[in-house]
């Protein structure tokens, strides 16, 4: 039992710093930055891709849209629902939660 948990505060120790430094570059980006963001009407692919990732990670779900390219097919949205979580005000407290 003694190795698990010098192993555990071992991985602790090492996260506890990356999680502080996570957290003082939340508190880099300001309302103008998310601003920026949400007025992108087709963002490029890394914007998309952070915010998905944003999503998933506060257990949030992808909108269902209309494929275009195959009638009757349902895709995943993930912008819009991106665009209402940033609308909300409350992305970077919820990031810090």
């Amino acid at each position: 039992m003694k190795a698990v948990k010098d192993e555990f505060e071992a991985d602790l120790a090492e996260a506890i710093p990356i999680l502080k430094e996570a957290l003082k570059a939340l508190d880099t980006i300001k309302k103008p930055d998310l601003d920026a963001v949400k007025a992108m009407g087709k963002p490029p692919l890394g914007v998309q891709l952070a915010m998905k990732t944003v999503l998933i990670m506060l257990d949030l779900k992808p909108d269902k849209k209309n494929d275009p390219d195959t009638p009757g097919k349902k895709i995943n949205d993930w912008w819009s629902p991106a665009v209402r979580l940033l609308n909300s005000g409350t992305l970077l407290t919820k990031l810090k939660e």
